[in-house]
């Protein structure tokens, strides 16, 4: 690897990487794979090598190395090298600390955290870091990214491995790069090499979906290794998988305390058959078991057992889903162990059989060939809901010691996720009222739960209230509402009026029936934009508002209709008159939850009509006898 000797070689990199804080002259990762006594030995050495470009460079003089109970970190080395006339001059860091790193989501974990200071970092110095990570566990073995937020000068990943251990190798979304790769072998070791040179840095744009989604990406796992000519499976296939992750629960203590089982009696004692079951125990355990992560070691991957669940009334999602599979078998009901990714993972069992593919644990529930995914981390999703974050997701479920299936997790309609307002107006003494009912179901439902739950304070709930249901303009108060909570739908009744809403010119009064005007915050998308824009889940609204006609007053204008509809979304506005009412309704539905470059400007079409209509007003003329 080449160091850096001169000064001058870097002169120009204020004008090569303008627009760049830092750039990344050298990152290596080499990874060592030895077979020892007790098993593999895993071994990665990481080096880094960085320019700063300008005088921002001391905001990156904090550095902190996270590892953890898998991950030991040890030959932490840095230095800064600071421009002394045409060389550098190198000065070492000496004092690292180590310390547990402590999450206030996370009740307990085994992360550590090593920080440092590069000293005298100035704009032109290079740091260097150099720092080695054991791994404890061949099913969790190092991969590479290899862009950064950075240009990256020059990549190399390296894995020098005894030759009787066994690889297989993925690669995602290196289309764009070239990537040059070598397999060596010397003797009983084979290594494996990956370069790359000036790599783009990526940029972050609003709402795309997480940088494992598309950054390039090298992920190479252990199939197995031999020892004395026999073979010891690690991620052959999804079996093994499998089995790895049923080993991990297979020592659970299934014992059913005195209360627990009467508990669960006086919970189903007036069901009548094993859905109502279902139903009562996980509301049960929503309400009853606080999620509190736990991520100690293997901890991480095996859950508590469930009687001391029970008793100390917390868990992390492999708690909370053990919970619910034992109090559902005191009930005689069968539920499922569920391995399952967040949509923050690209990756299927298929591709990758390792624990990159998933990061969460779930039950399975399974009626008439229907799977309903019981998730109590979030508190209020009914049994029918699986949680936002895994939708269109794998699930692995173990159906017993030996068996597994892989289902996909549906992603919720939109029709199902309504937002429906429905209102009746009038003008009385020159301010708009109106009588309100929004009616919130799906994901609407249990997102203003947990929203309005965590308001405590009765004054704050108002304000709150208030922002939600905003209409018109900023001098729009809402007089009082009140709620109706249900599994399936959270309703708020309210009544309202907006001051200075309503424009008068002689004879004529001029009113926007686009009480709310839904997308308002959302930006069009500029022509550079390159990533998916990632929307939490599909959604339909539907805003009716009836306007009562004042006396003495006709209708000189009324609106058209209209419309954009296309593959994903669609809108529509109408206006109807019947009687002395105008009713005024807004349908619009995004059927999508990722919306793709190459449908950006039909969006930009659609919201510019859509702002355009936004703009329409009723006419009222007095009448003339």
């Amino acid at each position: 690897m080449v160091l850096p000797q001169k000064v001058s070689d870097y002169i120009d990199y204020p004008v090569r990487y303008k627009d760049k804080d830092v750039v990344y002259l050298n990152i290596r990762t080499e990874v060592m794979v030895d077979i020892g006594r007790s098993g593999l030995q895993i071994e990665e050495r990481k080096f880094e090598e960085t320019f700063y470009n300008n005088f921002k460079a001391g905001a990156f003089s904090e550095v902190n190395i996270q590892s953890s109970y898998f991950t030991k970190m040890k030959d932490v080395e840095a230095s800064t090298l600071l421009p002394d006339d045409t060389k550098f001059k190198e000065i070492k860091v000496k004092k690292f600390k180590t310390k547990e790193v402590f999450d206030e989501d996370i009740f307990y974990q085994d992360l550590f955290s090593t920080s440092f200071i590069y000293p005298s970092l100035r704009q032109g110095a290079i740091t260097r870091l150099k720092y080695t990570l054991d791994f404890k566990d061949p099913h969790f073995f190092p991969y590479v990214v290899l862009k950064k937020y950075y240009p990256v000068e020059n990549f190399e990943f390296a894995i020098n491995s005894d030759k009787d251990v066994v690889f297989d190798i993925k690669y995602f979304f290196t289309d764009t790069i070239n990537i040059d790769f070598t397999k060596q072998e010397k003797g009983k070791r084979v290594i494996y090499t990956w370069k790359a040179k000036n790599l783009k840095s990526y940029k972050n744009e609003k709402n795309a979906p997480d940088y494992l989604c598309y950054l390039p990406q090298i992920v190479p796992y252990i199939k197995s290794y031999k020892v004395n000519n026999k073979e010891v499976p690690i991620l052959r296939n999804i079996d093994d998988l499998f089995n790895w992750y049923n080993e991990n629960i297979s020592n659970l203590d299934h014992r059913h305390t005195d209360d627990m089982i009467s508990t669960v009696g006086s919970i189903v004692k007036e069901c009548r058959n094993d859905s109502e079951k279902v139903v009562v125990i996980y509301k049960w355990v929503q309400n009853n078991i606080k999620y509190v992560a736990n991520e100690y070691g293997l901890g991480g991957f095996i859950p508590r057992h469930p009687y001391q669940i029970f008793e100390k009334r917390y868990g992390d999602c492999k708690d909370m889903a053990t919970i619910i599979i034992e109090l559902l078998d005191i009930a005689d009901v069968k539920a499922y162990f569920t391995w399952i990714g967040t949509r923050d993972l690209p990756y299927s069992y298929e591709q990758i059989p390792t624990s990159l593919v998933d990061n969460h644990m779930i039950a399975t529930y399974i009626l008439n060939n229907r799977h309903y995914f019981l998730d109590a981390t979030n508190s209020h999703n009914p049994m029918d809901l699986p949680s936002d974050f895994i939708q269109g997701k794998e699930g692995l479920i173990k159906k017993d010691a030996h068996r597994y299936e892989i289902i996909m997790v549906p992603e919720v309609p939109a029709d199902t996720n309504l937002y429906s307002d429905t209102a009746y107006v009038n003008i009385d003494q020159g301010k708009v009222r109106g009588k309100g009912s929004l009616k919130l179901f799906g994901y609407y439902n249990s997102g203003m739960k947990h929203s309005i739950e965590k308001v405590k304070d009765k004054n704050d709930k108002m304000k709150f209230m208030k922002s939600y249901l905003e209409k018109g303009n900023n001098k729009y108060s809402l007089d009082e509402y009140t709620t109706h909570v249900s599994d399936k739908k959270f309703t708020v009744n309210y009544t309202f009026n907006i001051s200075d809403y309503l424009k008068e010119n002689g004879n004529e009064m001029y009113l926007n029936l686009n009480l709310s005007q839904p997308f308002d915050n959302f930006d069009l998308f500029k022509d550079d934009r390159k990533l998916p824009y990632e929307f939490t889940y599909k959604s339909s609204l539907l805003q009716t508002y009836f306007f009562t006609v004042p006396d003495g007053y006709e209708i000189s204008y009324l609106p058209k209709n209209s419309e954009y509809r296309s593959n994903n979304f669609f809108y529509s506005v109408s206006y109807t008159l019947k009687g002395n009412q105008i009713i005024y309704t807004y349908s619009s539905k995004t059927d999508t939850m990722m919306l793709q470059p190459a449908s950006f400007s039909d969006w930009n079409k659609m919201l510019k009509q859509m702002r355009s209509d936004f703009k329409e007003v009723v006419v009222l003329r007095k009448k003339t006898n």
